[in-house]
């Protein structure tokens, strides 16, 4: 399984879940739902469907923090059931740097998961995997890897 953005979320969280030949996350997110929402709460971000949702749905993060908590990918850095490669470049949006040193941190923490690599891109941003030679590398490696 390979996604990029909110795929590569889906593609982690689903690798919590079902063990496939392989995961492919691609700057995977979002990260930190409580930050990013609180973001838009304060208007400081322009309104996402995602976060409209939770709202709606379960309150605010103030009031609820812990219903953005829970299906933030932070939460889900444990049980990986697949060997995973995460490709992230370091120019990302400042939601997504903002946490991910945590999020890394803490996969690289984790005794129950299989294989895990990163490959980090200085100079480029969200688009990382499709503009970068090391990236796109990297991608074609893993995939050879698992034939």
């Amino acid at each position: 399984m390979a996604g990029h953005s909110q795929g590569g979320y889906q593609v982690t969280r689903l690798n919590t879940m079902h063990p496939t030949n392989g995961v492919i996350a691609s700057a995977p997110g979002p990260l930190n739902l409580v930050y990013r929402c609180e973001l838009e709460e304060a208007w400081q971000l322009a309104p996402t469907p995602q976060c409209t949702l939770l709202k709606n749905t379960y309150g605010t993060t103030r009031t609820n923090p812990a219903a953005y908590a829970n299906r933030s990918l932070l939460n889900f850095t444990k049980g990986l059931t697949s060997d995973i490669l995460f490709i992230q470049g370091l120019e990302d949006s400042p939601i997504q740097m903002y946490s991910w040193p945590f999020f890394k941190a803490d996969l690289m923490k984790c005794t129950t998961c299989k294989s895990i690599q990163f490959v980090e891109v200085q100079r480029e941003g969200h688009p990382a995997l499709f503009k970068s030679t090391e990236a796109k590398n990297a991608f074609n490696t893993f995939i050879t890897s698992r034939l």
